[in-house]
């Protein structure tokens, strides 16, 4: 195949040629992705492509062609930036029924304008309490895009002795999805965010949901607050 250039996703391919080969004895497709030429007995359905041919193979030699080229680019796939502001919707607050005294609250700082979740405690011992979000993979989702999540938080004290937050995020079986920077324990006393993505391999294309907790500890009146909670993915439109 000739050199060439090619546009997927908004982003500029260059092409240097090369050839195809093909199984024997049936039929294959060629196409381009974001990472070249790619040949395979289907067109992928979880990405941007660019068709090129039907390709038929039979007792070692090629029995058919079809041209399959009706564009020379595929700008389908977008990003999403979903920024959920605290009451974030459909969350919920919970106890895991130990260490669980304090009072929650929403409020709003003036000067950063941040909406926020307050966590307080009285007590003389690390109370914690809950703000746990089930977000709902979207149909057309494809990757995340670095940083999958970002969160902006702040606390009253530098020690995480007396206060701190925990991210965490589980898929629908219930199992911890691993982040690629630290997620426990974390304070600032000046609002700051957060940023991770995801390490490992997990199925997102059969994935239909994912849980994302927030766990915040207070003790001896010291304020935990958390605001904006981003995610920020990739889809077909």
């Amino acid at each position: 195949m000739q050199q060439g250039n090619y546009t997927l996703n908004g982003t500029l391919h260059a092409f240097s040629g090369s050839t195809i080969s093909v199984p024997d004895n049936g039929t294959n497709v060629a196409y381009f992705t974001t990472q070249g030429l790619r040949v395979g007995n289907a067109y992928p359905t979880d990405s941007s492509y660019i068709p090129l041919a039907e390709i038929t193979a039979s007792g070692g030699s090629v029995a058919s062609v079809s041209d399959q080229r009706s564009f020379q680019s595929d700008n389908r796939e977008h990003f999403v930036a979903q920024v959920l502001h605290a009451g974030y919707p459909d969350a919920v607050l919970q106890a895991d029924g130990t260490n669980n005294v304090g009072q929650m609250s929403l409020g709003t700082d003036d000067v950063s304008g941040q909406n926020y979740y307050q966590w307080v405690s009285s007590k003389a011992t690390l109370q914690d309490y809950d703000v746990v979000l089930r977000f709902a993979i979207p149909s057309g989702f494809t990757s995340w895009s670095a940083p999958a999540l970002r969160l902006t938080y702040q606390t009253d004290s530098d020690d995480p002795g007396e206060n701190a937050i925990d991210l965490i995020v589980k898929d629908e079986a219930g199992n911890d999805l691993t982040l690629t920077a630290p997620s426990t324990s974390m304070i600032n006393t000046n609002w700051t965010t957060g940023q991770w993505s995801f390490s490992g391999s997990p199925d997102w294309k059969n994935m239909h949901a994912m849980v994302v907790r927030i766990r915040l500890h207070s003790k001896n009146l010291q304020n935990v607050r958390i605001g904006d909670l981003s995610l920020r993915y990739n889809e077909l439109q």
